[in-house]
């Protein structure tokens, strides 16, 4: 299963947290938001029915972050405790913390991983940003990858 979300990127993005990336509805963005990479989300988990959370929460997923012709992903999965209630923001956390805000835990990378022209594309106030959030298979299976938009 798959969602895309379409963002925009803001001139205050550094994307330096080294554990967790943020996406926001927000449209502006403090000098101090270092794990924030798109503001302007046209969804977060409200936006999002009910079956595709139960999906992810029991599921391996990629985020993949497309800007400008640049492609970057992240890697993580789902629990049965993630509340996935935020009406603004969708956190992916390196960490095993649960939140409402939480849409994946135990992230292969963080908001400082992502590569120096990526982020220049993403400070890039008229730069228009598309993420996909797919389910790549239940964690305790060896399901084959699903790509089902939604």
């Amino acid at each position: 299963m798959m969602v895309e979300i379409r963002a925009m990127g803001h001139k205050n993005i550094t994307a330096r947290h080294r554990t967790t990336i943020e996406i926001t509805k927000d449209s502006d963005l403090g000098p101090n938001g270092d794990c924030i990479v798109a503001v302007r989300a046209d969804k977060a988990f409200s936006d999002l029915d009910e079956p595709f959370k139960e999906a992810l929460r029991s599921s391996r997923m990629r985020v993949t972050f497309q800007c400008n012709g640049h492609v970057w992903s992240v890697e993580g999965h789902g629990t049965k405790g993630l509340g996935m209630r935020d009406e603004r923001e969708m956190v992916m956390r390196k960490s095993g913390y649960e939140s409402d805000r939480t849409l994946m835990v135990s992230s292969d990378k963080a908001a400082c991983d992502i590569p120096k022209d990526m982020v220049s594309c993403l400070r890039d106030p008229e730069s228009e940003i598309r993420i996909f959030i797919e389910t790549l298979c239940q964690q305790d299976s060896s399901c084959p990858h699903q790509n089902n938009r939604i």
